[in-house]
């Protein structure tokens, strides 16, 4: 078993003039990029060194909180605006391409479509060949009852892709969509005084479509299959305090971050999935890194990109040794009150390293501006596709 001391964790600090808001995969390949409190951007190679100069990605200068890349195209995301940068397929010159309002999160699907959530306003999807301009707006309707804040999407049947959304106090929502149909019903899993904060692919080749959620009191949701599957297994660890952030999964182990550190539950994820009738168990070592943190992400289905008030850690997953006591739990199809009295955290094991903060260089001189460019273009052919819930 590891040590404590040998889980390898690279902290870096924040450079002057670059504070840290989001941290995760370069678009374009092995690495990571970072996106900061005022809009700017940086690629990083695997060794944490700059790959080309910093770019302003916002127009607005607000924070960044997403970034993913098509293609030729790389998409960037704020609370006030979408910003698309890339060239056309047939080798056009560089171009900027803005959307007028702000996202909480951005995904891909595999037909090669960028997907926004817009919280209430519903869904953005755009061709990842952006000089095309074929934008989708989907409104949540006249109820208003869909909130899409983070996403993930799920290869389907071979003609369809799903799109999976935490959807806040609207539970885990959900739709099969292609690019060439005019209409879809987005469908939910609503949980009873569960504020749905985050979703994750946990899938496995025999279970490609299972997912896990969580809410922000700690309680996490597992379905093996998110589209047929119509209550889903969900378990309330007392052992994650504070306000859950985000949920993420890496080797098999699921891991949340909250206002009071990031807690891997130990191969949950494979031990889930593994199950193959309603009375399985298995075991969920509890695994605690105290630090104050904002936002985790996955990075060459290794490592942890951990953004921190002061900076960033980078965590190798596969450094970290399960505890040696562990929590037995049934998987249940409800909240039960059975399931809430175990005592999952009796197998917490506290992680603790204390950080050597070194600035991560950027690449010198001032930054590229693309607004200030010819090319830059605001978009205004957008076609809106409207669906409503369903249980």
């Amino acid at each position: 078993m590891n040590k404590p001391a040998d889980i390898s964790v690279r902290s870096y600090a924040n450079p002057p003039g670059f504070e840290i808001s989001w941290a995760g995969a370069n678009p374009f390949g092995d690495g990571y990029c970072f996106g900061s409190e005022s809009g700017l951007l940086q690629f990083m190679d695997k060794d944490i060194k700059p790959m080309g100069p910093v770019l302003k990605a916002s127009l607005s200068g607000e924070a960044i909180n997403s970034v993913v890349g098509i293609g030729t195209w790389f998409a960037v995301s704020t609370r006030q605006e979408i910003a698309f940068f890339g060239k056309a397929t047939k080798g056009a010159k560089p171009e900027v391409r803005h959307m007028p309002f702000g996202a909480y999160h951005l995904a891909c699907t595999a037909s090669r479509f960028f997907v926004a959530a817009l919280g209430r306003a519903g869904l953005m999807l755009a061709d990842g060949d952006i000089s095309k301009d074929e934008i989708t707006v989907i409104s949540p309707g006249s109820d208003n009852e869909m909130f899409a804040y983070r996403l993930l999407t799920l290869v389907g049947d071979g003609r369809n892709e799903i799109i999976v959304c935490a959807g806040r106090s609207g539970g885990i929502l959900f739709c099969q969509w292609h690019p060439t149909q005019s209409a879809t019903n987005m469908q939910s899993m609503v949980f009873s005084n569960l504020d749905v904060i985050d979703v994750c692919s946990i899938g496995n080749l025999s279970k490609p479509r299972a997912i896990a959620g969580a809410s922000v009191d700690g309680s996490i949701i597992l379905s093996k299959d998110v589209l047929n599957e119509k209550k889903p297994s969900t378990i309330k660890f007392k052992s994650l305090p504070g306000v859950v952030y985000r949920l993420v999964q890496c080797r098999g182990h699921l891991f949340a971050l909250t206002s009071e550190g990031l807690f891997c539950l130990w191969k949950l994820a494979q031990d889930f999935t593994a199950g193959n009738n309603e009375k399985t168990r298995f075991e969920t070592p509890i695994l605690a890194i105290p630090m104050k943190a904002i936002d985790v992400n996955v990075v060459m289905n290794r490592f942890l990109a951990v953004v921190k008030i002061d900076g960033i850690d980078i965590i190798d997953v596969d450094s970290i040794a399960g505890p040696a006591s562990t929590v037995n739990h049934a998987k249940t199809n409800q909240i039960k009150a059975a399931m809430q009295r175990r005592r999952p955290e009796k197998g917490v094991r506290t992680l603790f390293q204390k950080p050597v903060l070194t600035p991560f260089p950027l690449s010198p001189g001032p930054y590229q501006d693309p607004f200030s460019k010819t090319g830059f273009d605001t978009f205004t052919r957008i076609k809106s596709l409207t669906f409503a819930t369903s249980p």
